[in-house]
Parts: C-alpha cells; structure tokens; sequence
C-alpha cells in the first residue's frame, strides 16, 4: 500500500469515529431540557438561577423590637419609616436622633436600629405666698432640689403683719411638679393709739346718716323701699339722721362720727339702713337684711378695713313675730355676718358687736335685750371680738329721755356715750391705753 493510501485510509477512520459518536450522544431523551441534575433540578434550569437577581432583607429596630421588614431585590432603594418616639419616664424623656446604619440601597442584609437622646425631666416647682400669691417659679431636673426663695412679710392690715415661718412641706428633690406654700405667723402690731386705721359700720337706723352734698353718707340715700321696693320714695322709711333728730344734725354728731373725730381713724363704709334687720327670715335678697352678701361686701367698697363694727338687731327684737326675734336666729346672723366679714373683706378685719338696749321705758322688750346680749357675749368670745357695752352704760343714766328720746334712737348725748364706749372697747382690745370716762 502507497504512503498515499494510508493518508486517506487515516482520514476516513477519523470521520467514521466522529459520525459514531454524534450518534451515541443523541440516544436515549430526545429533549435535552428535560434532563435533571443530582439535586432534582432541569439541568436548563441551571443556567436560569444564574440568570436570577439577588435578594435581600432589611429591618428597622427600637430596642429590639421590629418596627419596619421588607425583603427587595439587591440595589432596590430602602424606604426608611417615620421617626419613631420612645416613652419616658419620671427621670428621663426620649427624642430620636437617628439611625445607627445609613445605607439607603440593598446590596446586602441590613439592620437599622434606632437611636435615642436620653434627657432628664425637667419640672415646674410653684412657691405660693399669702392669698395664693405666686411668690416663685423654678424649672427644676429630677433629682436635683429647689432653692427656698425669699419670702417678704405681708401686711394683712394696719393691724397685722404675716411673717414668714416656714413652707406647708419639707423641700426635696425633684419627682414631679410640685407646689409649695409658705406658712406665716400672724403678728399683731403694738399700736400706740387708733389713728389712721379705716373702719367700716354695719347696722340699721341708729347708725344711719345722710345728707346731700355729705362725703360721710351713708350708701342708701332713699332708705328701706320695702320688699322688691314695694314703697315709694315718699312712703318709704327714710334716714334717720339727721331728718327724724332734734338734736343730731351732722354727720360728726353721730355716734360713730363722733369715734372718728376722736380717735382720728379714717371712715370706710356705712352701710347702714332704716328698718333692717339682722337675721334673713325670707331670703329678701334685696339688702334689707344685714347677713345678706349684698349688705356685707360694700363694707370694703373705700378699702380693706381694719375694722368692722356691727349694731344691728333693734328690729328683730322689736318684731311682732315670735320666729323673728328667736336666739338661734339671731346667733346665726351674727355668725353669719362674722363669716361674710372675713370672706369680703378679709380674713383680719376685727369685729366689733354693739350690745343692744331700749329705753328702760320699753320695758316689756328687757328679756329679748338679755338674751340678745348673751348671744353678743357668746359669739364674740367664741370668735374673739370685740364687744361695745352700749348697755352697761346706758342703763346707768337715770334720764332715760336725754339719751333715747324715742327709747330707740340715742340723741346727741347718748351717741356720745355710744363712741365713748366704742373707743373704749377698741382701744382696750389692742391693748392702747385709755382713761376715758364713758358717763
């Protein structure tokens, strides 16, 4: 055989061994897509996982806690959530401030978790003086103590002066809002004599004055109209003073005006009114009765008075009706007007009952007078008052008719007695010095 022979007898063998081959690959499945892997899978679906693109989860965290989870596709943008609070406590609050992580695209698993300020609380810590008055304010953290602020003394009247002793509760560190109250000490000036102290005079026709162009009126110029001002002005009961006196024809003649040229104390009200009584039998509500707010809250109409004198229960006592002029009705007038005193004007304005008297000529009112002065006595004791012993000296005049010549209303010479009397028993109150002869 020929070198030439066997190149081509090589050639044949090679492509022969090709064919076969080819052959035996294309046995058995005829769809090689069909064909699966060790793991179960397509063998096509191989190159599909390939293919894929990658996912990945983020989270957001409070302490711990999942407040936003999402799963994307890698590179997808992360939606952040709203900026999350966190609740405090007594000590602390809380305010967020961001997140430990700022990645704003998943490339891979991400966790966020959030991150707080922690602040001490603050609190508001009130210092509150006489009347309530706000004397301080403090922003104070938790834990740490207010400062005690200076507390000035505080003149109630002319007669008293609160000192500051000590707040209602121990200062302490700060848990919560908290208010204090300073504690005082009352402490009554040592007075020399009267001058300059304003009082106020509460009471019926003896105390009544009025006369036009007068600054010492007193507030009701056309005197008692009656119930709902059922009379008129010319039925009405008018004034006393100085219209139905032959002997009191100005105001400085009065009982009460005389006190006040005397000790030289400065006038604040009279509220006085003809035919008044003390005790309120049918809630008239139309300041005829003396216990009535409406009678008692003018009396510091003109300024806090250091003083109220109250002369009132001749028409109770003279009332036809037996309910009218009774002891536990007139104890609750004069408590009542006690209590309006200090609600109205204030707390340490010093009271002042006058007692009451008749003429001994009114004889068969004598037991009534009695009891009304035992309720005086026992009033102004249990509330320490002062008590005007109108009484005790008028009795001694042996002319009834110089002093009361209608044995109600005093002339000129019985509203001396009258502001002697009442000089007398204020100034002995405060401790003053008095040599006056009342008779």
């Amino acid at each position: 055989m020929t070198m030439r022979s066997k190149n081509i007898f090589r050639l044949l063998f090679v492509f022969i061994f090709g064919l076969s081959l080819v052959f035996m690959s294309g046995c058995g499945d005829n769809n090689t897509d069909n064909k699966t892997n060790n793991n179960g899978d397509k063998q096509g679906d191989v190159i599909d996982d390939k293919e894929k693109t990658e996912k990945y989860n983020y989270k957001f965290l409070v302490d711990g806690v999942v407040l936003k989870e999402e799963t994307l596709e890698k590179g997808e943008t992360i939606s952040y959530p709203i900026n999350p609070t966190k609740d405090g406590n007594e000590e602390y609050e809380y305010s967020f401030e961001g997140w430990d992580n700022n990645a704003t695209t998943l490339e891979k698993d991400e966790v966020f978790n959030a991150i707080f300020k922690e602040t001490k609380k603050k609190y508001t810590i009130n210092f509150y003086g006489l009347n309530n008055a706000l004397i301080n304010t403090q922003t104070v953290e938790y834990g740490s103590k207010p400062y005690s602020p200076y507390v000035p003394d505080v003149s109630a009247t002319n007669i008293y002066t609160f000192e500051f002793n000590s707040w209602d509760k121990t200062i302490e560190s700060v848990t919560g809002d908290c208010d204090y109250t300073a504690k005082y000490n009352v402490v009554r000036e040592e007075l020399e004599s009267l001058e300059g102290l304003k009082i106020s005079f509460l009471g019926d026709s003896i105390t009544t004055f009025y006369k036009d162009g007068s600054e010492y009126n007193n507030i009701y110029p056309d005197g008692y109209r009656g119930l709902n001002n059922c009379l008129s002005q010319s039925e009405a009961i008018n004034n006393y003073y100085p219209s139905h006196s032959d002997t009191v024809k100005t105001w400085d003649q009065t009982w009460w005006g005389q006190l006040l040229v005397s000790t030289k104390m400065e006038l604040g009200i009279v509220n006085a009114l003809s035919g008044s009584m003390a005790y309120d039998h049918y809630n008239y509500e139309n300041g005829v009765v003396a216990m009535q707010d409406s009678r008692v809250s003018t009396l510091d109409d003109n300024g806090v008075p250091d003083i109220v004198v109250v002369f009132i229960g001749t028409n109770d006592i003279c009332s036809s009706q037996p309910s009218w002029y009774g002891k536990s009705e007139y104890t609750t007038a004069l408590n009542t007007i006690y209590e309006k005193i200090h609600k109205f004007c204030s707390p340490y304005t010093d009271v002042f009952f006058v007692q009451m008297y008749l003429s001994k000529s009114a004889s068969s009112y004598k037991a009534r007078v009695d009891m009304y002065n035992e309720v005086i006595a026992s009033v102004s004791t249990d509330k320490n008052c002062g008590v005007i012993k109108y009484a005790d000296y008028l009795s001694t005049v042996s002319d009834q008719s110089s002093v009361l010549p209608d044995w109600t209303h005093p002339s000129l010479k019985g509203c001396g007695i009258l502001a002697r009397a009442s000089e007398k028993a204020i100034k002995e109150f405060y401790g003053i010095p008095c040599k006056i002869k009342v008779v």
